[in-house]
């Protein structure tokens, strides 16, 4: 169960069964001392991702239920706080004056084709 805040002093969101699942493997790694063959938490989270699909659907159903139970948990936790999964639409603001949206020339510049017209098409068209 996540306790801490984040930086707008909201609860963070609760763990999904994959998450649940790498925090356990990653548990078990420091249990068996296996930490220095972890390169990175990129490698490990591939890694766990390998172990995540070979999973039995019994194994990942365990694990949904535990992710379930754990988001039960924080709710009741964080019982004053709400998690907010978008940003409020006066939160963000953009500088629309800035320059930052001007086009620069550049080499790069896209030409449109002119399409080209059958002239028995036009002539067809006039008569």
């Amino acid at each position: 169960m996540v306790t801490e805040l984040n930086k707008e002093g909201l609860p963070r969101r609760a763990m999904n069964c994959f998450f649940c699942f790498r925090h356990v493997v990653y548990l078990e790694i420091v249990q068996q001392k296996l930490l220095d063959f972890v390169k990175d938490g990129v490698f490990f989270t591939q890694v766990a991702s390998e172990m995540w699909i070979k999973a039995s659907q019994k194994d990942r159903e365990n694990y949904k239920e535990l992710a379930s139970e754990l988001k039960k948990l924080q709710i009741n936790f964080h019982k004053d706080k709400t998690y907010i999964k978008h940003k409020p639409a006066g939160s963000v603001f953009v500088n629309m004056n800035d320059n930052n949206f001007l086009r620069t020339k550049t080499n790069n510049t896209i030409r449109k084709r002119k399409k080209n017209t059958n002239k028995e098409q036009v002539v067809k068209i006039e008569k």
